[in-house]
């Protein structure tokens, strides 16, 4: 009987050892690629993590990413290679150049990594620039994925084109992040990169992570949520007009913009949210889907493995491409709609 008891003891013991109450929470600040990020690492006392080491770590690795992929400091490789048109970049630049092509051709050629001057020209967020239709006609000429030349480490693009990589670095940074964490034996943790989340394991109660969708509406000033989903250990990144945008006469222009046209895409949609196993991926169909439009870019994420998103249209319509996604609608206002797309 006496053993008996003290088996019962230990059992109790474990199944309350890690109990919600017992877990404690280390968070990191900084600020790279204009923006907040946030990290949360959830443990225990019996976790011996060394957090200055962690945070110098983590710092280290976004100040890299930061010097090599900065558009706006002319030290950086990708400014280098704006500058002169022609360099030997790192095995991760030209990963990253060779995802942001591949998407090019995947969203056949509307979305594309040489539209820096079509982006610099409308300057959403900054002198807030409505662009003539000679201006946009003129920077298209300096816009061709496939004029990208990569030869061994070397990358060349034609005289007065600029490569941005905007919609892919805060994920790949990300990924990044998540790597070095878990060498450092982290298994809960969430990372906030301006609203690139990524979570690593299940949240301390042993449950999935919730994240929230907020409302895409231009004048949400109140952050409101639309709906919020459970999540694995997932990245999760939405596009939408209302992240950077400017009014003018009445009309909204927000940063998302067509390579082909080389205006913001009008096509009835209001976000984008992509779930996939990696930062990278979810970061670059965003935007890449987002272009698309609803019917094609949510047959595009059906064709994919590993891959879901959650369209919401301007008219507050919600399509949701994995039919085991749990969630809750949030808002009275938005419906999800359940019929086929097209």
């Amino acid at each position: 009987m006496k053993k008996k008891l003290i088996v019962l003891v230990v059992l109790m013991f474990l199944l309350t050892a890690c109990s919600k109450d017992d877990y404690l929470t280390e968070e990191f600040d900084y600020f790279y690629f204009d923006t907040p990020i946030n990290i949360k690492i959830y443990y225990t006392k019996k976790d011996n993590y060394n957090f200055e080491d962690i945070d110098k770590g983590i710092d280290n690795i976004l100040n890299s990413i930061q010097k090599e992929f900065d558009p706006n400091d002319k030290t950086s490789t990708l400014s280098k290679l704006n500058e002169n048109y022609s360099l030997e970049v790192s095995d991760d630049f030209k990963m990253i150049l060779n995802e942001t092509i591949d998407a090019c051709h995947a969203s056949g050629n509307r979305y594309d990594p040489s539209s820096g001057k079509l982006i610099d020209l409308w300057s959403i967020n900054n002198e807030n620039h409505i662009a003539t239709k000679e201006e946009v006609e003129d920077a298209k000429k300096y816009i061709g994925c496939d004029d990208i030349k990569i030869e061994g480490n070397k990358v060349s693009i034609p005289e007065g084109y600029k490569l941005d990589f905007g919609s892919i670095i805060k994920g790949y940074a990300a990924d990044e992040l998540e790597n070095f964490l878990k060498s450092k034996e982290v298994y809960s943790s969430i990372l906030n990169l301006g609203g690139n989340i990524q979570t690593i394991g299940l949240k301390p109660n042993e449950e999935d992570y919730k994240i929230a969708i907020m409302k895409p509406e231009i004048y949400n000033f109140t952050n409101e949520n639309v709906m919020l989903m459970d999540i694995g250990s997932k990245a999760v990144v939405t596009s939408g007009i209302n992240q950077r945008f400017f009014e003018e006469d009445g009309k909204i222009y927000h940063h998302i913009i067509d390579a082909l046209d080389g205006y913001p895409v009008d096509n009835g949609l209001a976000s984008v949210t992509i779930i996939a196993d990696e930062g990278i991926d979810a970061d670059t169909l965003s935007t890449v889907v987002f272009i698309m439009g609803l019917e094609e870019g949510y047959e595009f994420i059906k064709s994919l493995d590993g891959i879901e998103a959650v369209f919401i249209t301007r008219d507050k319509k919600i399509y949701i491409t994995d039919n085991n996604l749990n969630y809750e609608v949030l808002a009275d206002d938005y419906k999800v709609v359940k019929q086929k797309i097209s």
